[in-house]
């Protein structure tokens, strides 16, 4: 991943029959928090999963640093441990990055774990780990391979481009077929085929201008057949948007989840999921980038569930498999807001109220939960939804809230004692 993705289906098609109905979505819905683990060869380098693209590493030169892969200090149950301290209910774990090299046995390939330095099934272990702590477990997977000419020139290296398909096709299937249930399916690479690259003795190689049929590689995956295998072997897997396909969800990673954020709006209907992480790579670098602390991913969670989404916060485990202990500590410090106040992030809508630079909104049945990141000392003003509410108090501690409310509104009386970065309010 990097911060280039895409959102590439375009307007929803409801009856698309690929889609799963409501009712298989609900535990999504509800789960809201999640973990994200970004971690493979790149890993080792600790400059970013792109490295071997970026820095125009030979494909045989990087192929030997897959013996130096033992992931010696991984282990499947501290990543497991480190979901339930964030609050996270579900997690996607990197299968196979666009470098190719597999996390899992693979018949299609000798570039994995388990045919290279760790000998291990990376995959089967964090699904294990994962589910015995009770959590939903899901996978990454990236279809896209550098190692393959046809991906970056499909229409010159026709034969080559149809073998990476192929790989990709027959290593989903593995990874629907051999580890039992997966509750998502996150493809990443919706630019696909590099954009579908087209040489003009005008222009030479171009990609397809935006819009056009195709533009994003669509034509050359066939996302509906791709997706309509996985439905087979996972009748109940909920899959992402970045195969071609629509999805049953939308995704807004780094950027542009930000961008969504600032438009203030909530959307409740299609389920959204926003990504990010503590860097501008999702793989281990070393630190963590200005701005984005503890404080910062209180305040992202929050604002996206006020506008009816879930959050998926990253980790990158050091090449070893080691966690980083500085980066640990921003999950502790996130975890312990979300955990104080869970009743206004898991199972809950965005709204009532709008979205502002005030903060936002999330409601359950009959309760509403203001989520505050300004309140001005004069008080905080709200408008009226024509509901009245007897109570409020702070969700934290149940401390009463002075609150007055009239036809025009109501105004919440500003306590002496606050939460640092994010206040919740319950109004009932």
């Amino acid at each position: 991943m990097s911060d280039m993705d895409l959102q590439i289906a375009g307007e929803v098609v409801t009856d698309d029959p690929l889609l799963l109905p409501a009712e298989k979505l609900e535990w999504y819905r509800e789960a809201k928090i999640g973990l994200y683990i970004h971690w493979g060869l790149y890993s080792l380098t600790q400059e970013g999963e792109w490295t071997m693209f970026l820095d125009g590493i030979d494909v045989d030169e990087y192929a030997k640093r897959a013996d130096e892969f033992t992931g010696e200090k991984f282990k499947a149950d501290e990543l497991a441990e480190l979901a339930l301290t964030l609050g996270a209910r579900y997690s996607y774990f990197t299968t196979r990055h666009h470098d190719g090299f597999c996390l899992f046995d693979s018949l299609t390939s000798d570039f994995t774990s388990i045919k290279t330095g760790a000998n291990r099934d990376f995959v089967r272990e964090y699904l294990d780990a994962f589910r015995a702590k009770g959590l939903c477990p899901a996978l990454y997977y990236s279809p896209m391979d550098w190692r393959f000419p046809g991906y970056f020139f499909p229409h010159m290296y026709r034969k080559n481009a149809l073998a990476m398909k192929e790989q990709g096709y027959a290593q989903i299937r593995e990874l629907m077929s051999n580890y039992g249930e997966i509750p998502v399916l996150w493809y990443d690479g919706g630019w696909l085929a590099h954009g579908g690259l087209h040489f003009s003795m005008k222009t030479g190689w171009h990609g397809r201008e935006p819009g056009t049929p195709g533009d994003q590689g669509q034509w050359f995956w066939e996302p509906e057949k791709l997706n309509a295998m996985v439905r087979e072997l996972q009748p109940d897997v909920i899959i992402n948007p970045r195969s071609g396909w629509q999805g049953d969800f939308d995704t807004h990673e780094a950027g542009q989840l930000y961008k969504f954020l600032d438009q203030n709006k909530i959307q409740n209907d299609r389920l959204w999921e926003g990504c990010d992480a503590l860097n501008e790579w999702w793989s281990h670098v070393p630190g963590i980038q200005e701005g984005r602390g503890t404080d910062h991913w209180i305040r992202t969670v929050s604002r996206v569930i006020c506008r009816g989404g879930n959050m998926m916060i990253n980790i990158g485990p050091k090449g070893d498999g080691s966690l980083d202990p500085e980066h640990v500590a921003v999950f502790e410090g996130a975890g312990q807001w979300i955990h104080a106040n869970s009743d206004a992030i898991y199972g809950t809508k965005g709204g009532p109220f709008e979205p502002g630079s005030w903060g936002g909104a999330s409601c359950k049945g009959d309760e509403v939960y203001l989520h505050i990141l300004e309140w001005p000392e004069d008080g905080l003003v709200l408008p009226d939804l024509g509901k009245s509410f007897a109570t409020a108090c702070l969700l934290v501690n149940e401390a009463p809230v002075a609150m007055k409310q009239n036809q025009d509104g109501f105004k919440l009386s500003r306590p002496a004692e606050l939460e640092p970065v994010v206040n919740v309010v319950r109004l009932r």
